[in-house]
Protein backbone atom coordinates (compact mmCIF):
# COMPACT_ATOMS: atom_id res chain seq x y z
CA UNK A 1 0.00 0.00 0.00
CA UNK A 2 2.93 1.99 0.46
CA UNK A 3 4.05 2.20 -3.05
CA UNK A 4 0.90 2.92 -4.21
CA UNK A 5 0.67 5.91 -2.19
CA UNK A 6 3.92 6.83 -2.92
CA UNK A 7 3.25 6.37 -6.97
CA UNK A 8 0.18 8.49 -6.46
CA UNK A 9 1.81 11.50 -4.61
CA UNK A 10 5.17 11.35 -7.40
CA UNK A 11 2.29 11.36 -10.61
CA UNK A 12 -0.11 13.78 -8.84
CA UNK A 13 3.22 15.87 -8.36
CA UNK A 14 4.50 15.87 -11.66
CA UNK A 15 0.82 16.27 -13.16
CA UNK A 16 0.83 19.72 -11.37
CA UNK A 17 4.30 20.95 -12.54
CA UNK A 18 3.40 19.85 -15.93
CA UNK A 19 -0.25 22.21 -15.59
CA UNK A 20 2.11 25.03 -14.43
CA UNK A 21 4.07 24.48 -17.61
CA UNK A 22 1.48 24.44 -19.80
CA UNK A 23 0.29 27.92 -18.19
CA UNK A 24 3.42 29.52 -18.20
CA UNK A 25 3.41 28.31 -22.28
CA UNK A 26 -0.10 29.86 -22.84
CA UNK A 27 1.30 33.43 -21.42
CA UNK A 28 4.31 33.35 -23.67
CA UNK A 29 1.92 32.55 -26.57
CA UNK A 30 -0.40 35.36 -25.20
CA UNK A 31 2.05 37.42 -24.96
CA UNK A 32 3.26 36.68 -28.29
CA UNK A 33 -0.02 36.99 -30.30
CA UNK A 34 0.00 40.28 -28.53
CA UNK A 35 3.12 41.49 -30.06
CA UNK A 36 1.98 40.42 -32.98
CA UNK A 37 -1.27 42.46 -33.41
CA UNK A 38 0.84 45.85 -32.05
CA UNK A 39 3.42 45.02 -34.90
CA UNK A 40 0.61 44.59 -37.88
CA UNK A 41 0.74 48.19 -38.17
CA UNK A 42 4.47 49.46 -38.91
CA UNK A 43 6.57 48.18 -41.86
CA UNK A 44 10.17 46.95 -41.07
CA UNK A 45 11.51 47.45 -44.35
CA UNK A 46 14.12 49.16 -45.53
CA UNK A 47 12.67 51.57 -47.27
CA UNK A 48 13.42 55.49 -46.59
CA UNK A 49 10.63 57.13 -44.31
CA UNK A 50 8.59 59.89 -46.73
CA UNK A 51 9.44 63.24 -44.79
CA UNK A 52 6.91 65.76 -44.76
CA UNK A 53 7.09 68.15 -47.84
CA UNK A 54 8.70 71.51 -46.08
CA UNK A 55 9.31 74.74 -48.52
CA UNK A 56 13.40 75.38 -47.97
CA UNK A 57 12.66 79.12 -48.69
CA UNK A 58 11.09 79.42 -45.28
CA UNK A 59 13.71 79.59 -42.35
CA UNK A 60 13.97 76.62 -39.88
CA UNK A 61 13.15 78.06 -36.35
CA UNK A 62 15.53 78.52 -33.12
CA UNK A 63 14.21 75.68 -31.70
CA UNK A 64 15.04 73.71 -34.51
CA UNK A 65 11.47 73.31 -36.14
CA UNK A 66 10.45 74.40 -39.37
CA UNK A 67 7.13 76.64 -39.72
CA UNK A 68 5.63 73.88 -41.95
CA UNK A 69 5.68 71.13 -39.41
CA UNK A 70 4.59 73.12 -36.57
CA UNK A 71 2.46 71.81 -33.77
CA UNK A 72 2.17 68.92 -36.17
CA UNK A 73 2.20 65.33 -34.19
CA UNK A 74 2.81 61.73 -35.14
CA UNK A 75 -0.50 60.20 -36.40
CA UNK A 76 -1.26 57.00 -34.24
CA UNK A 77 -3.54 54.75 -34.90
CA UNK A 78 -3.44 51.76 -32.91
CA UNK A 79 -4.94 49.99 -29.98
CA UNK A 80 -3.91 52.42 -27.06
CA UNK A 81 -5.10 55.53 -28.79
CA UNK A 82 -8.28 54.08 -29.92
CA UNK A 83 -8.84 53.02 -26.21
CA UNK A 84 -8.03 56.43 -24.89
CA UNK A 85 -10.51 58.09 -27.32
CA UNK A 86 -13.18 55.28 -26.21
CA UNK A 87 -12.78 56.20 -22.66
CA UNK A 88 -12.90 59.51 -23.70
CA UNK A 89 -16.19 59.38 -24.93
CA UNK A 90 -17.49 56.88 -22.82
CA UNK A 91 -16.46 58.78 -19.46
CA UNK A 92 -17.42 62.28 -20.85
CA UNK A 93 -19.73 64.52 -18.05
CA UNK A 94 -17.83 62.77 -15.65
CA UNK A 95 -19.26 59.15 -16.24
CA UNK A 96 -17.11 56.20 -15.46
CA UNK A 97 -16.65 53.21 -17.46
CA UNK A 98 -15.49 49.87 -17.67
CA UNK A 99 -12.92 47.56 -19.98
CA UNK A 100 -15.98 45.23 -21.48
CA UNK A 101 -18.02 48.76 -22.19
CA UNK A 102 -14.73 49.89 -24.04
CA UNK A 103 -14.16 46.93 -26.40
CA UNK A 104 -18.00 46.88 -27.10
CA UNK A 105 -17.15 50.86 -28.30
CA UNK A 106 -13.91 50.43 -30.28
CA UNK A 107 -16.10 47.02 -31.98
CA UNK A 108 -19.15 48.77 -32.49
CA UNK A 109 -16.61 51.77 -34.26
CA UNK A 110 -15.02 49.17 -36.08
CA UNK A 111 -11.49 48.45 -34.62
CA UNK A 112 -10.98 45.12 -35.52
CA UNK A 113 -9.43 43.20 -33.34
CA UNK A 114 -6.45 40.91 -34.21
CA UNK A 115 -6.25 38.14 -31.42
CA UNK A 116 -8.34 35.92 -29.08
CA UNK A 117 -7.71 37.63 -26.39
CA UNK A 118 -8.76 40.96 -26.99
CA UNK A 119 -10.60 41.81 -24.18
CA UNK A 120 -7.30 41.19 -22.10
CA UNK A 121 -5.30 43.57 -23.97
CA UNK A 122 -8.43 46.07 -23.55
CA UNK A 123 -7.44 45.50 -19.82
CA UNK A 124 -3.80 45.63 -20.03
CA UNK A 125 -3.91 48.59 -22.22
CA UNK A 126 -6.28 50.43 -19.93
CA UNK A 127 -4.07 49.42 -17.26
CA UNK A 128 -0.96 51.32 -18.98
CA UNK A 129 -2.70 54.03 -19.81
CA UNK A 130 -3.77 54.37 -16.17
CA UNK A 131 -0.30 53.67 -15.28
CA UNK A 132 0.93 56.79 -17.58
CA UNK A 133 -1.38 58.90 -16.09
CA UNK A 134 -4.05 59.93 -18.88
CA UNK A 135 -6.67 58.22 -17.57
CA UNK A 136 -7.89 57.58 -13.86
CA UNK A 137 -9.24 54.31 -12.24
CA UNK A 138 -10.92 53.02 -9.60
CA UNK A 139 -12.21 49.64 -8.68
CA UNK A 140 -16.15 49.70 -7.84
CA UNK A 141 -17.96 46.30 -6.49
CA UNK A 142 -14.68 44.03 -7.70
CA UNK A 143 -14.62 45.79 -11.54
CA UNK A 144 -12.10 48.21 -12.57
CA UNK A 145 -13.86 51.76 -13.71
CA UNK A 146 -11.70 54.16 -15.82
CA UNK A 147 -12.45 57.81 -16.74
CA UNK A 148 -10.46 60.50 -18.26
CA UNK A 149 -8.63 62.86 -16.79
Amino acid sequence: MDRLTFLRDKYTTEITAKQAEVADLRHKLSLLEQFEADSTGFKFDNAKPQQPAINPAKPIEANGSHPATAGLSPVRTGLTEKAFEAVKMLSAGGQWTSAPEVKRNLEKNGFAPVTKNFTVRIGTTLTRLATQGRIQTRSSDGHRLYTAK
